[in-house]
């Protein structure tokens, strides 16, 4: 990520480990069959042989060959097309941009209305009137798929919009045509009232 003074350029972390873990292991697996395919003979018991004799047939190479190569095509597609390294959201001044492959949008300071915080996601919801029939409705920040930690990305969102902090940001999203949640002051518990020792002593036997 990169900021000039309150401003700031985030970029995508890839977040596909499990997909490549998956197709590493798919690899590694099947270049292991090959290679017990090669040596079966010499490294493994006669009962193992007898156990897994297709593995000592003669047509196992190629295939599996061929898979192993697909699963390392498939982890390098995998990773070329996860768009590390791109830059998705631009915070400025006038406001968040948000690139996508088939082209950018602006959305200005003025046209959010509520803020909403998750464990590891904020989401920025916008107004109705500036809401598109087919477009979204809010832009939410991915915390783990980006380079922007949690406190610096609402340092920048507090300095532009502070009043998004006064209305409830764990709410749910409302309903189209509904009102703003307010904020909600926390209810006020009146203390107990002082007891002498007598009272304590009549409330225990009771």
């Amino acid at each position: 990520m990169s900021t000039r003074g309150f401003s700031a350029e985030i970029h995508k972390v890839a977040d596909n480990g499990r997909q490549l873990a998956l197709f590493l292991g798919a690899a590694c697996l099947f270049g292991w069959i090959v290679a017990l395919n090669i040596s079966i003979n010499d490294l493994t018991p006669r009962w193992f042989q007898r156990q897994f004799e297709w593995l000592s047939a003669e047509t196992i190479p190629p295939i599996f060959v061929s898979m192993a190569i697909a699963s390392l095509l498939a982890a390098g597609v995998v990773w070329l097309f996860s768009g590390h390294g791109n830059k998705v959201f631009d915070i400025d001044a006038v406001g968040i941009t948000r690139n996508r492959l088939l082209g950018s949008k602006t959305y200005l300071w003025s046209d959010f209305e509520l803020l909403e915080r998750e464990v590891s996601t904020l989401v920025l919801h916008l107004k109705p009137s500036v809401k598109e029939k087919f477009g979204p409705g809010k832009i939410r920040f991915d915390l783990s798929g980006i380079d922007c930690t949690g406190p610096r990305l609402e340092s920048l969102i507090v300095h532009y919009r502070p009043d998004l902090y006064r209305i409830l940001h764990v709410a749910k999203p409302k309903r189209d045509g509904e009102p703003a949640p307010e904020a909600v002051a926390a209810p006020v518990v009146a203390a107990p009232a002082p007891q002498s020792a007598l009272s304590e002593r009549i409330a225990r036997l009771r």
